[in-house]
């Protein structure tokens, strides 16, 4: 026995691996077997930092209890320079964490950007990407300039550095003496000047006028209005004035008053009197023949210029209560109806008219060779196949004829046509269609003459298969009943009678149909000759039967010492030897 047990030879330990600064390893909660010989620790960087180049992220336990290579170190993610922006220029770091601002040129300012799109610091996220894109730098915006009071602006470039444009007052106003027009957008974001005061010019002062007055402020300034007000018996041809932008009056006359005169009066279908058309002229009218008078005879001419009071009308006079047309329906312009005016006469519908429809009231107010309207006549109704008219009220509009099919025939559609407006007969839909038998009932080892439908006057022929004759009729006829003249035959199995009897056999002897056979046995000492049975054919007859012939012994044998006595060949069955 040996002196004590053989020894056992443990993995030599590394110790726990060494720590590094923005990472970690995958056995930060090992155990000390996990770092023993040959085991492998791996590295990874925190999130923003990365191996540098000569780092490897794998370690080993060694033999000599060291961890090889030495442990890798993470430096922080670089997201590269940004990209420069026109008109300012940008300064910081561009490692993971640091930022990078962003400032303008002179006269130039951040672009105003939303949902942080345009911020001025951009910061270098973990992945490599600075978390927003780069802005832009425009020009200085000096906004939109402010209208002045009775001004406007011309000629505007833009509202951004250097741009300008022009104030200008409105039409009727001028800017105040030493007012600066022209505008620039300053660095500052301003506009160089404010909008300027625009006042109204004045007008001079208007002209005396004849036969009449005016009223006026003092000193008139544009837009003021000068009111005129002319002597009785003179007419007012302008009322009022402006004061104009180019100062003078619009619509300025010598003299705004001149003497009243009406218009020529004219009153249609009258005969006027008059003494003149001046102020205070009269004028009288009668109406002519068939007209009378809607207001007064008289009238004068006004200091308006108009005649009061106002001229009359002469209207057509009325005519009698217009007649009655026996089937037609008036048509009027005005009610009640004129002299001048038309009665129209339209007939009613399935009517024609006889004379003029458009009547004249004469002078007399009567009206005179009236229409009249006899109904529309359609012709006698058209004769249809396989149709009998049956009925028919007469020929013109609003009569019936009524058809009905002929024996044997069906009717489908409507029966009656009606004389309509327009001079036809309404549709005629009846259609007689000849009565459908249907096809006949499938016969059982038989066949009929056609497929399909079969009509009125039709004929089926009926016939049996091979094998088989027919009981019944070999033909129906399709009467006007829409039946059969007669129901389908039948087709019974042909019979070939009793089987033949063959000699020294044995058989059922029966009388026997198509398609059956008799099937024939020997006799004891018999052999049949021939197929063992027979089958009753189609044209009832039965095929070839067998024989049975005697059993043959052949040649009798020979014995020592002895004969035969008898037949020596082809012994027959029953045959005796000797």
């Amino acid at each position: 026995r040996w002196s004590f047990p053989p020894p056992s030879c443990n993995p030599v330990p590394c110790g726990r691996p060494p720590s590094i600064l923005h990472g970690s390893h995958n056995l930060q909660n090992g155990s000390p077997s996990d770092f023993t010989f040959r085991k492998q620790v791996v590295y990874s960087c925190d999130d923003g930092y990365e191996f540098t180049l000569v780092s490897n992220p794998t370690l080993t336990c060694q033999s000599n209890r060291e961890w090889d290579p030495i442990a890798p170190q993470c430096t922080p993610v670089s997201c590269g320079e940004p990209a420069a922006i026109e008109n300012g220029n940008f300064e910081g770091f561009f490692t993971f964490g640091s930022t990078v601002q962003y400032a303008c040129d002179r006269g130039y300012e951040l672009e105003v950007c939303y949902n942080m799109i345009g911020a001025a610091t951009l910061t270098c996220t973990y992945d490599g990407t600075f978390d927003l894109p780069s802005p832009n730098c425009v020009p200085v915006s000096c906004g939109p300039p402010l209208t002045p009071v009775n001004g406007r602006i011309r000629n505007q470039t833009g509202m951004i550095l250097n741009d300008t444009f022009v104030y200008e007052c409105d039409v009727g106003y001028e800017q105040m003496e030493g007012t600066e027009m022209f505008a620039e957008c300053r660095e500052n974001a301003e506009w160089s000047i404010q909008p300027p005061l625009c006042d109204r010019i004045s007008c001079w002062s208007p002209l005396q006028i004849m036969d009449g007055t005016f009223q006026v402020t003092e000193p008139p300034l544009y837009g003021d209005v000068l009111m005129y007000n002319c002597n009785p018996g003179t007419l007012i041809l302008t009322n009022l004035t402006k004061c104009s932008g180019t100062r003078t009056w619009v619509a300025n006359v010598m003299s705004p008053c001149s003497p009243v005169k009406c218009p020529t009066p004219e009153v249609e279908n009258s005969v006027v009197m008059q003494t003149g058309t001046v102020f205070q002229s009269l004028v009288s009218f009668t109406c002519v023949q068939g007209f009378s008078m809607v207001g007064y005879e008289t009238s004068f001419c006004s200091s308006s210029a108009t005649w009061a009071p106002e001229l009359p009308i002469c209207v057509p006079a009325p005519c009698n209560p217009p007649p009655s047309v026996a089937n037609a329906k008036k048509c009027y312009r005005v009610v009640p109806v004129s002299v001048v005016d038309v009665l129209e006469f339209v007939c009613s519908p399935g009517y024609y008219m006889v004379g003029e429809g458009s009547v004249h009231c004469t002078a007399d107010g009567l009206f005179s060779n009236l229409p009249f309207c006899l109904p529309v006549s359609c012709g006698e109704p058209p004769l249809l196949p396989n149709t009998i008219l049956n009925y028919i009220t007469g020929t013109h509009y609003g009569d019936n004829a009524t058809y009905f099919c002929l024996p044997g025939y069906m009717l489908s559609g409507t029966t009656t046509s009606t004389c309509e407006a327009s001079g036809n007969w309404s549709q005629v839909c009846p259609v007689c269609s000849p009565v459908s038998c249907g096809e006949p009932d499938v016969i059982e080892n038989g066949y009929h003459t056609a497929q399909g439908n079969y009509t009125y006057g039709e004929a089926v022929t009926f016939s049996c298969n091979r094998g088989f004759r027919l009981v019944g009729m070999s033909f129906a006829l399709c009467n006007a009943e829409a039946q059969w003249s007669s129901s389908s035959p039948t087709c019974h199995r042909k019979s070939c009678g009793p089987a033949p009897s063959i000699p020294n056999s044995i058989f059922q002897p029966a009388e026997l149909l198509f398609e059956d056979q008799v099937i024939y046995e020997c006799q004891f000492g018999y052999n049949m000759v021939g197929p063992s049975h027979s089958r009753c054919t189609a044209n009832a007859t039965w095929t070839s039967a067998p024989t049975c012939e005697p059993v043959v012994c052949g040649t009798a044998p020979m014995v020592e010492h002895g004969s035969v006595v008898g037949r020596f060949i082809l012994s027959p069955f029953l045959d005796s030897l000797q």
